[in-house]
C-alpha cells in the first residue's frame, strides 16, 4: 500500500469510531430499540422522575422470590421519600445474566426518550434514605463517583441524575453504545460502567457534567449503621441490609 491508502484508511477508521454506535447490539430478547420511545411516555410528575430498568434472565429464575421482595423494599423507600415524584420502568428479559448491564444501558436510554422532565436513574439494590434536589446544580449528566474512582472506571451506575437535554440524551446513548460493544471476552458486568467513563472521556468538553460525591449520593455502606445519606446502595451481598436501612427509615418517618 502507498502512504497516500494507509492515510486513507487511517481516516476512514478514525470516522468510523468516533461513532460509538456503528455496532448496534440488542441483549435482550425479541427485539428492542432504545432510539424510540416507550408507549409509557407522559408528562412529568412532581419535581423529578425516578427511573428504574430489571433485566430478568433465566439464572434469576430461582431466586425470583427474593428479587421481588428486593423490589418492594425499594419502592417502599423510594415512596416515602419521594411520594410527590414521578416513578416510570421498563422490566426487559435476557437469555444470559452477562447481558443484564448491556440491556439496563439500552433501558436507560429509552427511558430518557420517554420520560419529560429531571430524571434520576436508580438501581433496585439502592435505598433512598434521605430528601435532596440534586437539580438544583446546574448540568446535563450527574454521576457518582466511586470509592476507589479506577480511571477506567471512576463512576457507579447505580445513581445517575439527568436533565432533560439533547446533551444528556447524546451522553446516555454514548454510554450505551460503548457498553454495548465491550469485547465479548472482557468481563461485561461492568461494561456500563465502563461505558460511562468512556461516554465522560468522550463528552466532557461537550456535555455538562457534574460528579456528585458516593458518601451522600451514591453510599456503599459495609454493615448496617443509620446514616444521613441521600442514597444507600446495597451492592452484592449488602442485600441482606436491605430491612434494616428501610425500618431505620420508616421509623424516622414516624417520629
Amino acid at each position: 500500500m502507498t502512504p497516500a491508502d494507509i492515510e486513507r484508511h487511517s481516516a476512514e477508521v478514525k470516522a468510523l469510531l468516533k461513532d460509538a454506535s456503528y455496532k448496534r447490539v440488542d441483549a435482550t430478547k425479541g427485539g428492542f430499540d432504545p432510539y424510540v420511545p416507550s408507549e409509557i411516555g407522559e408528562a412529568p410528575i412532581g419535581p423529578m422522575t425516578f427511573a428504574w430498568g430489571f433485566a430478568w434472565t433465566p439464572q434469576l429464575e430461582p431466586q425470583r422470590a427474593a428479587w421481588e421482595n428486593l423490589i418492594r423494599g425499594f419502592k417502599l423507600a423510594l415512596g416515602t421519600v419521594y411520594p410527590d415524584c414521578g416513578v416510570a420502568t421498563i422490566e426487559v428479559t435476557c437469555d444470559d445474566s452477562r447481558h443484564v448491564p448491556l440491556a439496563l444501558a439500552q433501558v436507560y436510554a429509552k427511558l430518557r426518550r420517554t420520560v419529560r422532565g429531571p430524571m434520576v436513574i436508580i438501581e433496585t439494590d439502592v435505598v433512598c434514605n434521605a430528601r435532596c434536589n440534586p437539580f438544583e446544580a446546574d448540568f446535563d449528566i450527574g454521576l457518582t463517583d466511586c470509592q476507589d474512582r479506577w480511571p477506567m472506571m471512576p463512576f457507579n451506575a447505580g445513581v445517575i441524575f439527568i436533565r432533560d437535554t439533547p446533551a444528556a440524551q447524546r451522553f446516555l446513548d454514548t454510554a450505551m453504545e460503548y457498553a454495548c460493544n465491550v469485547p465479548q471476552n472482557c468481563d461485561q458486568w461492568y461494561a456500563y460502567q465502563f461505558g460511562l467513563s468512556h461516554a465522560y472521556l468522550a463528552l466532557k468538553d461537550e456535555v455538562n457534567i457534574k460528579i456528585f460525591p458516593h458518601e451522600q449520593y451514591n453510599a456503599t455502606p459495609s454493615v448496617f449503621e443509620p446514616t444521613d445519606a441521600y442514597f444507600i446502595h446495597l451492592k452484592g451481598q449488602r442485600k441482606s441490609m436491605q430491612r434494616d436501612f428501610v425500618l431505620d427509615l420508616v421509623e424516622r418517618k414516624q417520629r
